[in-house]
């Protein structure tokens, strides 16, 4: 921006000539302005950014490393120590309930298998037997108990 006041004279903007009388502002950009043998420049300098590609490849998760400082690295060490012995636990417990279950079945089935046993009615057989003559038969009845115990 120039400022020129009470200016009767011919300024060259680019290499053309205008002939200016009075008091102006001359905004200028990126031009070159000559004001009686005074040279004024007015350069522009724009940097360019890339801009993204519309089409990307997907970026390879190999490609990423994560840094990690000292104390995360611990803190995540400690974490991880806490859970392994968490799940460690519980499956201790998971194996004496299971112990536990097949025990009290075991007990059960032995339990029921001694009663049955116990208290089995007493089987009668009927044995048919001729007799000496061959005409007749007799019959006879076996009452079998099942052996006690002691």
């Amino acid at each position: 921006m120039i400022l020129v006041n009470d200016f009767n004279g011919t300024i060259n903007i680019e290499g053309a000539a205008q002939k200016l009388r009075g008091t102006f502002v001359i905004k200028f950009n990126n031009a070159t302005i000559e004001v009686n043998s005074q040279t004024f420049i007015s350069r522009e300098v724009t940097n360019f950014e890339a801009l993204p590609a519309l089409l990307q490849p997907i970026p390879r998760e190999k490609q990423y490393r994560e840094l990690l400082s000292l104390e995360m690295m611990k803190e995540l060490n400690i974490n991880n120590t806490k859970q392994i012995e968490l799940l460690r636990a519980e499956k201790e417990n998971e194996k004496w309930i299971s112990y536990g279950l097949i025990t009290t079945l075991f007990v059960i089935l032995v339990i029921i298998v001694l009663l049955q046993i116990c208290f089995q009615p007493n089987i009668i057989y009927e044995i048919n037997a001729p007799a000496k003559d061959k005409q007749t038969t007799t019959h006879r009845l076996v009452e079998i108990n099942p052996p006690s115990s002691y």
